[in-house]
């Protein structure tokens, strides 16, 4: 009599790993860049993107806004990939090697910056894009998980208008705006960190940085603890 294996080869020609947990993890990419995959094919789609994220390419300058669109193609070509090995699982491990670059290759082109706004302020673009990509994910894919976020201090909330941290502008070569205030969610994974080494810490900085020590500052965390609060319970389906 023979022991049954706890983890037996695969046999010749199956996946290498669970079909459905590259396809989860393929799908979770693709619901995470689909703004862009829309603003490819929808003018109505790119500029409400773009809106979102603060920024006006056309004001950098001439060809900033043909860089775009080839930009979003080569966003388009790589999502085009992925659906394909979403339809078509690997079968070995050279196939897997393959998704996992695939995947790869779809974080690096959504965060190549066009020439005509690196030339303004490298970087700025693609983190504002990946911050507005990865806040769009939570809110339509995760709102548990986002409540979450938000409630630990992870996703932070950023609104020049109310106190938020002041932007440096960033204008083209006429003087006009290219990058304007707005609203933004960011995603802050240090705090996570702080989290683990000192929960009680964090939150505090998080919520009563200059302690209870009036009534205005119990006012205070009670309108940013509440909310929150409401928020995940809403998101939990709790009313």
């Amino acid at each position: 009599m023979t022991t049954p294996q706890e983890n037996p080869p695969a046999p010749h020609g199956q996946p290498v790993a669970p079909a459905d947990g590259q396809s989860a993890l393929v799908e979770e990419v693709l619901r995470l860049i689909a703004p862009l995959t829309d603003a490819a094919a929808n003018p109505m789609a790119l500029a409400r993107f773009l809106a979102a994220t603060g920024w006006r390419p056309e004001a950098a300058g001439d060809g900033a806004g043909e860089q775009i669109t080839d930009w979003l193609e080569d966003v388009a070509a790589v999502v085009g990939a992925l659906q394909q090995a979403v339809e078509n699982p690997p079968q070995d491990l050279d196939g897997l090697k393959s998704l996992l670059g695939t995947v790869g290759r779809a974080v690096q082109v959504v965060r190549t910056v066009p020439p005509a706004l690196a030339d303004l302020d490298p970087g700025r673009f693609a983190e504002d894009v990946v911050h507005q990509l990865v806040a769009d994910w939570l809110r339509l894919h995760h709102p548990v998980l986002r409540s979450t976020l938000l409630l630990l201090g992870v996703l932070v909330e950023e609104d020049p208008a109310t106190g938020g941290p002041a932007e440096e502008p960033v204008t083209g070569e006429d003087g006009a705006a290219v990058r304007f205030p707005v609203t933004r969610e960011r995603v802050r994974p240090e705090r996570l960190i702080e989290l683990v080494r000192d929960p009680a810490g964090a939150l505090r900085d998080a919520y009563l940085p200059d302690g209870l020590a009036d009534e205005d500052a119990a006012d205070a965390f009670a309108a940013l603890l509440l909310p929150r609060l409401a928020g995940l319970l809403h998101a939990l389906g709790v009313d």
